[in-house]
This record gives structure tokens, sequence and C-alpha cells, in this order.
């Protein structure tokens, strides 16, 4: 397999943006892009919920999450869906 795409070669039209605030004040994000606009935004936000989750077991590093859903349009982020910020003490309830 390839590891090596030329991204103008690629059709990717949707990503998951997940905006992750640390309990130490600095911020990441954690961006997941795909090709299949049929492809389900909700799971695999859960996958992302529960995989942070799991993290912060360990670490108690993360304070916060906010989510977007978007589709990719000209090398931009569209966003079309986004979720409130939640803090991350809540995240097990969703």
């Amino acid at each position: 397999m390839n590891t090596e795409i030329a991204l103008n070669q690629v059709g990717f039209r949707n990503a998951i943006v997940s905006n992750i605030e640390l309990e130490n004040g600095t911020h990441t994000q954690i961006i997941t892009i795909f090709n299949n606009p049929e492809f389900n935004f909700e799971e695999l936000k859960i996958g992302i919920d529960t995989s942070l989750n799991s993290i912060n077991k360990d670490y108690h590093s993360i304070k916060s999450v906010q989510t977007t859903f978007n589709s990719i349009e000209n090398a931009k982020l569209k966003p079309f869906a986004k979720y409130k910020k939640v803090e991350f003490s809540n995240l097990e309830n969703l």
C-alpha cells in the first residue's frame, strides 16, 4: 500500500473536527477526513468520544471538547453541524 497521496488527486469531501482543550490551557485538534458522504458522522463521533474518555482515564488531561461536522470544498472546511462545547467530565454521559 502506498502511503504517499497527492492531495489534489484525492476526493476527500467530509471531515470531523474535534477541538480539544487540555487542563493545562493548551489546545489540540483531532481531524478525521473521509471521502464517502454515506459514512455515519454520529458513529464516528461516538468512537472519537470513547477514545478520548479512555485517554482521560489514564492521564486526566482533557478539559473539554467541541466537535463539528464539515464538508471540504476547495481545500477549505465548511461546517454544517456544530455540537456545543462539552466539559469533559460530562462526556461519559453522551
